[in-house]
């Protein structure tokens, strides 16, 4: 039951990352697979 709660848990903050980033991301020259692909990287 915990890897549920964990799974939902990643799942949000992947929706609200994906959601809120491009708002902080307007003002840097930086575009949103830019940064999923940094993330993957440093998760790699």
């Amino acid at each position: 039951m915990q890897s549920h709660a964990l799974l939902l848990a990643v799942f949000g903050a992947i929706v609200l990352v994906t959601a809120w980033l491009p708002l902080f991301l307007r003002k840097l020259p930086l575009s949103l697979p830019m940064v999923c692909i940094g993330i993957g990287v440093l998760l790699v």
